[in-house]
């Protein structure tokens, strides 16, 4: 615990990446855990000592999360060595080991659908590469993955794009994104094309015939009222 960090520096500045405080959620641990990580490689620096680290680790739990730490963490007899064991002693008891298989069933049901306004294709693209990091999908299987879950018609060569071995996961998913807002500004267009044709059509205009005959009438009466001898 009271082992000096090699790397301090007593001039280094805490930075301001704040993990937030882990109650014991474990729909949120692993993405906490993450945020720690971060937190600490970025603050490498800061930390005089082991303890020091383990002191941030303790502050960022509350509620069963921190429970779980207290004892050990206060304790001369079997005190935590680092702030790895900390972590691990979480882990085992948050961290959820069905996450893929529960990821794996997500992506099976995820679509891209153009005609939804309310779907954007960046944000779902983000989607299922986070579900397959959770899923444990190789880099490799991606433009696969992704092209799975496009719909087949969305740009043709995209099938083709997806088997190419020279063109990288990036470019795909960029060939994607185009694809889709491509896609759904052509679906507005004909959207737009159809109620246009609809506000001409023959029952339109007979409507808009019928309106103008009626309001004539209506004025012939009136004028027709004011004629009348009194």
């Amino acid at each position: 615990q009271h082992a000096k960090n090699a790397d301090f520096d007593r001039k280094a500045r805490e930075s301001r990446r704040d993990p937030g405080t882990f109650e014991g959620d474990k729909d949120l641990f692993d993405k906490w855990i993450i945020k720690l990580a971060d937190k600490c490689e970025e603050d490498m620096e800061t930390f005089k000592t082991e303890r020091s680290r383990m002191a941030l680790v303790f502050s960022l739990t509350d509620g069963p999360a921190n429970d779980l730490l207290e004892a050990r963490y206060s304790s001369s007899e079997i005190p935590f060595k680092n702030a790895a064991e900390m972590v691990a002693t979480l882990s085992a008891v948050y961290h959820d080991e069905n996450q893929g298989t529960k990821a794996r069933e997500e992506l099976r049901k995820l679509k891209y659908d153009p005609a939804d306004k309310d779907m954007d294709i960046h944000q779902f693209i983000g989607k299922v590469n986070s579900l397959a990091d959770k899923a444990g999908i190789a880099k490799a299987e991606r433009k696969i993955v992704l092209y799975e879950h496009i719909p087949a018609d969305l740009d043709l060569r995209l099938l083709r794009d997806s088997k190419d071995v020279t063109m990288s996961y990036e470019n795909f998913a960029g060939a994607v994104a185009d694809a889709a807002l491509a896609k759904q500004r052509a679906y507005q267009e004909r959207l737009e094309k159809k109620q246009a044709r609809r506000s001409r059509s023959p029952a339109h205009r007979v409507e808009r015939k019928t309106s103008r005959s009626s309001f004539r009438r209506e004025v012939r009466r009136e004028a027709r009222s004011e004629d009348k001898p009194k």
